[in-house]
């Protein structure tokens, strides 16, 4: 019992990690075209954005998420390692995007909407992790 319910944790937390970054990816996208366009520019149709959303972003969240304890057994049983832990992932992502940005030559890539992307990321994760909490574990 106590390990299918760990299995359901640890999915439920995949699938709203995946979400919450899809959504913030879309989001950001969505705020930078329609919000920011006269203050920096046109930004690239959102389906030049897919390939590195589909191929980079989502596989590599998951992998440095895993990485850093926050899948399987590993999962942080409190809040704060939760947290730190999570947090320290994010930072992992963000720079290896900055770095495939750098290293592809990505150059139709745009700066403000990563930012936007990666800041909208954080809360939603963060929003998406305390949803499962309240409604698997406790």
């Amino acid at each position: 019992m106590i390990s299918e319910r760990a299995k359901l944790v640890s999915w439920a937390y995949l699938v709203t990690d995946l979400a919450a970054t899809t959504a913030a990816f879309g989001g950001a996208h969505a705020i930078r075209s329609w919000g920011l366009a006269e203050w920096v520019g046109p930004v690239y149709p959102f389906a030049d954005y897919l390939p590195l959303l589909a191929a980079f972003i989502l596989p590599v969240w998951a992998l440095v998420f895993y990485l850093n304890g926050l899948y399987g057994r590993r999962a942080a049983r409190t809040l704060h390692t939760e947290m730190s832990r999570l947090f320290r992932a994010l930072v992992v992502c963000a720079l290896s995007l900055a770095v495939a940005v750098v290293v592809f030559r990505l150059g139709f890539v745009s700066r403000p909407l990563l930012g936007l992307f990666l800041l909208l990321n954080a809360v939603g994760v963060v929003l998406g992790r305390g949803a499962v909490r309240a409604a698997i574990l406790d």
